[in-house]
């Protein structure tokens, strides 16, 4: 990195970005991350049409779902809660099975997340 030095997860914090530390921040953070060291090493991913850097996005919606046992859970924002009980249950493990299939490669999962990062 030419001196420079990338921070994802809880070992960063973004100036005007609010995040709680859990993994979809880290994520996020990783992918931009990965952008700009791309960006850095004059390297071109063959998912995104020009080489550019990338800051997290201020306004950029938070949420979270967490699975409080296989029928109860509980969805929210960084400021209020969505839905609890089994309809959060069940978007959890929405969320949790189209993530996988896109870390696997396949076409549904990937199609549905690749907006996202």
């Amino acid at each position: 990195g030419q001196g420079r030095v990338f921070a994802v997860g809880d070992a960063a914090a973004v100036e005007g970005v609010p995040t709680a530390q859990i993994i979809f921040h880290g994520e996020e953070m990783a992918a931009v991350a990965v952008a700009n060291i791309e960006a850095s090493e004059d390297i071109v991913s063959p998912l995104a049409f020009t080489k550019v850097r990338r800051e997290m996005e201020p306004n950029q919606p938070f949420l979270c779902c967490t699975s409080l046992g296989p029928h109860d859970g509980m969805f929210s924002t960084q400021t209020e809660l969505l839905a609890t009980g089994a309809l959060a249950a069940i978007q959890k493990q929405m969320i949790e099975a189209t993530k996988m299939s896109d870390l696997r490669g396949e076409l549904p999962g990937s199609l549905l997340w690749y907006p996202v990062h």
